[in-house]
């Protein structure tokens, strides 16, 4: 009865993946300030999309093995990356501000998401214990590593 809805088994699992994927959205969105600086807009997205892992393992492994999966249709990806684009806007702002360097948003995406999926995996697997200065120290050594070095003349 569930193919009268979806003609196959990539159709519900990728239908699966957009309802997670804008879940994971809506959590890395929300509490965002007006006006806030870069460095900070960049941890609390940095630090929801964490916290959305944590709080829905089972989500957060969905997300991990269905990324990679050759099955992902071409609309999933083209609708996660309009989901993205305030990442995107917020890496330009960093940019054209002097705080970010001037890298492309993949390499600092793929940075960024590094982070999330070990401290996931850290925890899911009892390895460590998430705290928030466990938190702030792994978001300090990110940052340190995307921003924009003052006087170095770092291009």
């Amino acid at each position: 009865t569930i193919y009268r809805y979806f003609t196959n088994k990539e159709t519900i699992i990728n239908e699966l993946y957009c309802i997670i994927r804008e879940e994971l959205h809506q959590e890395t969105i929300k509490n965002i300030p007006e006006n806030v600086s870069v460095h900070d807009e960049f941890y609390l997205k940095w630090r929801n999309i964490l916290m959305y892992f944590i709080n829905n393992p089972y989500e957060a492994s969905f997300i991990e093995q269905y990324s990679a999966s050759p099955y992902i249709s071409r609309e999933s990806i083209k609708e996660n990356n309009r989901r993205n684009q305030h990442l995107k806007d917020l890496i330009a702002r960093g940019i054209a501000e002097g705080q970010i360097r001037d890298v492309d948003y993949t390499t600092i995406t793929v940075y960024m998401w590094g982070t999330v999926k070990q401290l996931h995996h850290l925890h899911t697997s009892g390895s460590i214990r998430i705290t928030d200065g466990i938190i702030d120290d792994i978001y300090t050594v990110f940052w340190e590593g995307i921003r924009k070095k003052q006087g170095s003349g770092e291009e």
